[in-house]
């Protein structure tokens, strides 16, 4: 094999896939990560209007924000369980996977930091 094999399309055909690994890209745990994230943010935006149209305690906003602190926090644990995961099996792992890895990651840091600022006022008192 020569340099210039490496740039050789044909040699991947139909029946070159990419293999399953369920413990990263299963439908299972892209959809959890999926529903979770989803959940939380509808969850700190519904919270964030609320908070602006009744200042002072409401009920709501207080089921709102204890939800809001569950889904952030799994958010974190579940997240960093999947780098841990992903990245200790780096080398048997295609980079495909390692991709989808560090892809969980990033929605599940970003949905926990935008937990955390819909919830600054409680988070500062």
């Amino acid at each position: 094999m020569d340099n210039h094999d490496c740039y050789d399309t044909s040699i991947y055909n139909s029946s070159t896939k990419i293999g399953p690994d369920a413990d990263i890209a299963g439908v299972g745990v892209i959809s959890a990560f999926v529903a979770a994230a989803g959940l939380a943010m509808i969850a700190a935006f519904v919270y964030s209007i609320l908070d602006n149209i009744h200042p002072r305690p409401n009920r709501w906003c207080e089921i709102i924000e204890q939800l809001i602190y569950g889904l952030s926090d799994q958010q974190l644990v579940t997240g960093l369980a999947v780098l841990t995961a992903g990245f200790v099996r780096w080398n048997t792992v295609l980079t495909y996977h390692l991709e989808i890895v560090t892809d969980l990651g990033f929605i599940s840091s970003n949905t926990h930091l935008a937990t955390l600022a819909a919830l600054g006022k409680p988070l500062r008192e």
